[in-house]
């Protein structure tokens, strides 16, 4: 099993989320996406929850894990997600669907979904656009909220099944694209030997709007380098988004990955 490297055993990132906005924190680096899963009877040990009885599943979650952010759950909806049988989606508390239109904060879902010991699981995901509010609050926080979410998911003895670390060079200091492609020509993208698959979109022939892809999603580890401002539609930005996700297909991700964030960007290829 590959596992993500620690602080201690990476270098520093050479000097993102799918929302809009960059981030002007002390860090260079943000969570854009986040999935964890736990088994369902770690939330706690009343008759309902023992039950599976859906509301008390939802309170325990946003006891546990929403509350912080000022996120809460929306009713059950009946609906499959991510192989579950049942989900609710995630909202920020208090948010009116029928004047503020549908957000996007993610979802919790549970049944139908065992481990090989037969424990019944549940998975919270949170999308980019929770992430952006989550990355945003820290910024005006005396503590890392990341941290805290990391201290409850070890807790309650979660394992992060997906992780997306982000990186937004605004200016283009560090190459964009191209300097991208000469990267991985001359192997600075590969593991144990092996050249990963490339792929591209977007205009390589007039040079923009590009997305280099190094890596598969199936394989577990996959890169992205795209340039953001083309993107959202301003075609003279030399803003450049590097992009990882990993997703725990035949590797551990380690909940520290949620406070090493620059390290484990950083570690992700030479």
């Amino acid at each position: 099993m590959h596992t993500v490297k620690h602080a201690a055993e990476c270098g520093h990132p050479p000097s993102s989320n799918t929302g809009g906005k960059s981030p002007s924190g002390s860090t260079a680096t943000h969570i854009d996406t986040l999935t964890f899963t736990l088994e369902l009877w770690r939330l706690g040990d009343t008759p309902e929850l023992l039950m599976h009885d859906d509301d008390a599943i939802c309170r325990a979650v946003e006891d546990l894990f929403l509350n912080a952010f000022d996120m809460e759950l929306g009713q059950a909806t009946g609906r499959r997600f991510n192989g579950y049988n049942d989900s609710a989606p995630i909202r920020w508390a208090g948010h009116d669907e029928k004047t503020n239109g549908k957000c996007h904060a993610g979802h919790v879902a549970w049944g139908g979904n065992r481990t090989k010991f037969g424990m019944d699981t549940l998975c919270v995901h949170l999308t980019g656009q929770a992430c952006e509010s989550i990355n945003l609050l820290n910024e005006s926080s005396p503590h890392d909220l990341w941290a805290g979410l990391a201290e409850a998911i070890q807790l309650h003895a979660g394992k992060i099944t997906r992780i997306d670390i982000a990186y937004d060079d605004l200016e283009g200091q560090h190459g964009g694209v191209g300097a991208a492609v000469g990267w991985y020509k001359a192997g600075g993208f590969c593991a144990g030997g092996r050249m990963p698959s490339v792929c591209q979109h977007g205009d390589w022939i007039n040079g923009h709007s590009r997305t280099l892809e190094v890596g598969k999603r199936e394989n577990g580890k996959l890169l992205r380098v795209y340039e953001k401002g083309h993107q959202l539609g301003a075609q003279d930005s030399h803003w450049v988004r590097y992009e990882l996700e990993l997703r725990s297909k035949d590797r551990v991700i380690p909940v520290s990955a949620l406070l090493y964030r620059d390290e484990v960007l950083a570690g992700s290829y030479p």
